[in-house]
């Protein structure tokens, strides 16, 4: 029978006793199953039926070597087509007697042929239909599966979304620290390795005499020495730093709740931030640069229960984030001698909130540079930043939002690039 584009012994049977038996597709031709394959190719070339009444007496076929080891007598070699194409081959022998099959055999079996090739046909088609339901039924099972992997990783997002939008995964949190702790112990281990080397050089010319000693290379490395660790310390604060934010991180939630003056803790932290500020960059600040602070708060806000040094420390960051701002833009327009006058705004309000009530506002607005809309939606992310490597550590905003979420609250940012951005706390007032 010819399927999936081959032909292949299908099944073989006896009358005389009776038997049949399934071949399961045995390719053809086969060394395993003997077949008078000079027979079979006429009929599969010519597509016409071949009698052999008196088999080894054929004048064609007669000396086929099959026909004598078999002792066959009369055999009838059948093509089963189905619209106009070949489909399977049907061999009938007898080993009794000549004759045994004759014309009208023949005739008959054409007539059924036709029944044949389409019960074949039909057949073909429920395997290739049932093979077909297997495999649709075993991909409708992995989506099956994929789905409710899909569903359950949903529901675990959405559980760590409840959770104070804590970070993904603790991989994804010890790969950020790692990134970004490597590059201050870098330059500690750097300068530690030069400074050891100019220890050995400063020892070497020390043990030299008073009138060999070269003062001023003596005097040189101790310089050297000096600076390298000014510059180590300044990378250990930085690893330091990086340590404290995450700790923060780790310690939210664990504070109490009091009633607190949400003005106050606007005024004192702009002042905070503003000299926190000043001493951090004091290196760059020129003495011309004033920063204008302006705070405006909305007496009717009531005392209201938070947990202060949660919300202080959010803030404290939005400040310093609006701090950072000005300087960087005042430092760029120095540079195209353009004029500028660096401002911050602390402002607080009760608004509305529909049907649920009142809520608080808190906004801090600087007149920086802004934030491209490329990277608004990332500016939360932990690690996220656009400072220069060694400038910050990209948990400041994170931090704040963790906080004002875990608070009920909502922090957005409004930005135009080259105009400045304004963040936006919104407290619920319960």
């Amino acid at each position: 029978m010819y399927t999936e584009g081959a032909w292949k012994i299908e099944a073989e049977g006896t009358i005389n006793p009776p038997s049949y038996t399934l071949l399961q597709g045995i390719p053809y031709p086969s060394d395993t199953v003997q077949l008078p394959v000079e027979i079979i190719n006429y009929v599969q070339n010519s597509q016409k039926s071949l009698l052999l009444e008196d088999a080894q007496n054929h004048p064609e076929f007669g000396l086929i070597p099959y026909l004598r080891t078999k002792e066959v007598k009369s055999m009838l070699c059948l093509p089963v087509i189905h619209q106009g194409k070949l489909s399977a081959i049907l061999l009938l022998e007898n080993s009794l007697s000549v004759g045994a099959f004759t014309s009208s055999h023949e005739e008959l079996l054409q007539t059924l042929s036709t029944q044949i090739a389409i019960s074949i046909s039909n057949a073909q088609l429920y395997e290739n239909l049932e093979r077909k339901v297997l495999l649709r039924t075993k991909e409708l099972q992995l989506q099956k599966e994929d789905l409710e992997q899909t569903l359950n990783d949903l529901k675990k997002a959405q559980r760590q979304l409840v959770n104070s939008e804590k970070m993904a995964s603790m991989g994804e949190l010890a790969s950020g620290i790692a990134h970004e702790i490597q590059n201050p112990l870098n330059f500690v281990n750097n300068f530690t390795e030069v400074s050891d080397e100019m220890i050995d050089e400063l020892l070497e010319e020390y043990r030299k005499s008073s009138d060999s000693r070269d003062e001023s290379l003596f005097q040189e490395l101790l310089s050297d020495v000096k600076s390298n660790l000014q510059k180590i310390r300044k990378h250990g604060l930085q690893a330091d730093a990086i340590v404290k934010n995450m700790l923060e991180h780790s310690k939210q939630g664990q504070g109490r709740h009091e009633l607190t003056d949400l003005n106050a803790m606007a005024n004192g932290f702009l002042r905070i931030s503003y000299h926190s500020f000043l001493a951090k960059y004091k290196n760059i600040i020129s003495k011309d640069i004033e920063i204008e602070m302006d705070i405006s708060t909305d007496e009717k806000i009531p005392k209201v229960h938070v947990i202060p040094q949660e919300i202080g420390k959010a803030l404290l960051n939005l400040l310093n984030n609006g701090f950072y701002a000005v300087l960087d833009r005042k430092l760029k327009d120095e540079e195209r001698k353009v004029d500028y006058q660096p401002i911050v705004k602390v402002s607080t309000e009760l608004a509305s909130h529909g049907n649920s009530g009142k809520k608080i506002l808190i906004k801090v607005k600087d007149n920086g540079m802004g934030i491209p809309d490329s990277i608004k939606d990332k500016i939360f992310q932990p690690f996220f930043t656009t400072k220069p490597t060694g400038s910050g550590t990209g948990l400041g905003l994170s931090l704040a939002y963790e906080i004002i979420i875990s608070h009920g609250g909502e922090l957005t940012v409004q930005s135009k690039e080259g105009e400045g951005a304004e963040f936006i706390v919104s407290l619920p007032l319960k």
